[in-house]
């Protein structure tokens, strides 16, 4: 007997409480075993992939704001190099959350402008603020009075974020000059270039611990954490909320992470200051793998589900992440992008038809 029904024995008396767990596929002729794999699958994923990643990606940004403060406070080419360092992880932590851009981090209290888009403001429409960021950081640079690294939460989304904190680490201020001795000497020379970056790590710090705590602890205010809304099906039960399933959420919200990736010009503009492009993609790229075949203490995968109702959609499926990951290998953009725009359709289809849900998604351009 497979363990597919051993567990489903096991489940017959559980049935009730289990569906209600998150079980989230609307077609009338799916099996019983395969909404019994289904929830777990998901709960699965949503503890054992999604919530460590917005935990390391908090931890990440708490180190960050560390190891800038213990820049500024012994400016010199090592610690330069620790921040430089703990930049890349941090970046990375954040592609490895990238592709859950769910409610915590894609909408806000107000409902007015989403997390995301102060972490990553590039995300929003593919636009690089590079120059933006370099006219600000000059005009506080150039400020007779103390900066306070406060005020920076008052700083609109295209000012702040990875993409300030880099610029902040990565070149000299009057000339974008990339070297460590250049970057100390301007740091020596001007102390509200350090107030600057600590007001970039702080605002990333307090972003990050908003996500986690919207999907541990509490969201809009409801006394109930986004995870546990999502898994039990109650999310329309918070205002401006819909009922898309969890599952569903999750082919979605990868959708739109696989499309932006493959329409934006992404390895030319995320990443390109500390030279980390490639890696930034390829913790995006094993983060979704990973939603798919599982992790460590997975007992059901996406990937076991799609094995027993269409195997072929599976072995197509791995064949264009393997092929993504060849094209980052490489560093091969054209082929990157190819395979990726190969990816995002395989998520529409095989993905969505191997899982056996059919809630009438509206893939959208993931802008």
């Amino acid at each position: 007997m497979n363990k597919y029904s051993l567990r489903l024995i096991a489940a017959t008396t559980l049935s009730t409480a289990l569906v209600a767990c998150g079980s989230s596929s609307s077609s009338s002729s799916q099996s019983f075993k395969e909404e019994i794999n289904s929830s777990t699958a998901v709960s699965e994923i949503i503890n054992l992939t999604v919530i460590p990643a917005v935990d390391n990606f908090q931890q990440q940004t708490q180190q960050l704001l560390s190891d800038s403060n213990t820049f500024c406070d012994n400016i010199n080419e090592t610690t330069l190099l620790s921040a430089q360092n703990q930049w890349k992880t941090t970046a990375e932590a954040w592609y490895q959350y990238l592709p859950y851009n769910l409610g915590p981090s894609n909408n806000s209290p107000d409902l007015i402008e989403p997390e995301y888009i102060f972490i990553d403001a590039l995300r929003l429409r593919g636009i690089n603020y590079t120059d933006t960021v370099r006219n600000d950081l000059a005009a506080e640079i150039a400020k007779t009075e103390v900066v306070d690294p406060a005020s920076f939460a008052s700083k609109n989304f295209q000012r702040l974020g990875l993409l300030a904190a880099e610029v902040a680490l990565f070149e000299r201020s009057s000339d974008q000059s990339q070297l460590a001795a250049d970057i100390v000497a301007d740091y020596t020379a001007n102390s509200n270039k350090c107030n600057a970056l600590k007001g970039y790590s702080q605002q990333l710090a307090q972003r990050a611990t908003n996500i986690q705590q919207s999907w541990k602890v509490d969201y809009k205010n409801t006394g109930s954490s986004f995870r546990n809304l999502l898994l039990n099906g109650t999310l329309d039960t918070v205002p401006g909320e819909g009922d898309t399933a969890a599952d569903a959420q999750l082919i979605l919200s990868t959708n739109e992470y696989m499309d932006y990736v493959h329409k934006r010009t992404i390895i030319n503009d995320a990443g390109v200051l500390s030279g980390h492009s490639w890696q930034l993609v390829n913790a995006g790229l094993l983060s979704f793998e990973k939603m798919v075949e599982g992790t460590t203490g997975t007992t059901e995968s996406f990937a076991d589900l799609m094995q027993i109702n269409s195997a072929g959609d599976l072995t197509t499926l791995r064949s264009n992440i393997t092929r993504v990951k060849q094209t980052i290998a490489d560093e091969n953009e054209v082929d990157f992008y190819a395979a990726t725009l190969d990816l995002d359709g395989n998520i529409k289809r095989e993905l969505k038809n191997g899982l056996g849900i059919n809630v009438g998604l509206n893939f959208s351009d993931g802008d």
